[in-house]
């Protein structure tokens, strides 16, 4: 896929897209689950599930209708996933690595906007990941889950990075993993790449004609700068 020159900034998504988090949430949750006696799924319903929030992936995938359990489990996903997060960069995808730095060195504005939160998650924090690794020099700004009063796909939570550096949603691409990302992007008036990571669903069948503002890629490898023409 080639990249038109108009496209001045991307707006990355965190989660299945910059950094290999899907490892770590089934883990976890291993762990969180048996420390809890609760039943943990098969690894494709976990698959099936991760998307949203993490809350909402924790809630589908195990399908627990005890709100105190459920609970249990969360909190105690929190305390187990801070030792998992040592070495950050070794879960960062080497394609997105390579795209954000070639975007850098051709003078794109870089942007996360993510619905993982900052508060309360530790060495999770996007933010601490991005302090943390390569993407310190490549990212120029973050919005995270708990810093907006809205969250993807709501287009008004990119508005302020727009309005900040002074962006046309025309100009950007967005690039996620999920439905959620390609419906910002339409929502925004923008195109989308969603890259489809191995053993996951980016559910984009749930949005009709998602093929007119959105493609859909294996590797960000397949991503080239191109020119207008």
């Amino acid at each position: 896929m080639e990249v038109s020159n108009a496209v001045e900034a991307i707006i990355w998504d965190f989660d299945g897209t910059l950094l290999n988090s899907f490892d770590i949430f089934y883990s976890v949750l291993s762990v969180s689950t048996q420390m809890n006696n609760v039943a943990m799924p098969g690894r494709d319903v976990i698959a099936l599930n991760y998307h949203g929030s993490l809350e909402h992936s924790i809630k589908s995938s195990l399908g627990l209708a005890d709100g105190n359990l459920l609970d249990a489990v969360h909190e105690d996903f929190l305390e187990v996933q801070e030792n998992y997060y040592d070495e950050p960069s070794d879960h960062l995808f080497p394609d997105a690595l390579q795209l954000a730095d070639t975007a850098a060195r051709s003078g794109l504005r870089q942007f996360i906007i993510t619905n993982r939160f900052h508060s309360g998650r530790g060495t999770a924090s996007p933010r601490k990941i991005v302090a943390a690794t390569q993407l310190n020099r490549l990212i120029d700004d973050i919005i995270c889950g708990d810093e907006t009063s809205v969250l993807k796909p709501d287009p008004a939570v990119a508005w302020p990075l727009l309005e900040r550096y002074g962006l046309v949603p025309s100009s950007v691409l967005v690039i996620g993993d999920q439905h959620v990302d390609a419906e910002l992007a339409r929502n925004l008036g923008c195109q989308a790449v969603i890259v489809g990571r191995e053993g996951q669903s980016s559910h984009l069948e749930t949005i009709p004609n998602w093929q007119s503002f959105a493609t859909s890629v294996t590797s960000l490898n397949a991503i080239r700068f191109g020119t207008n023409g």
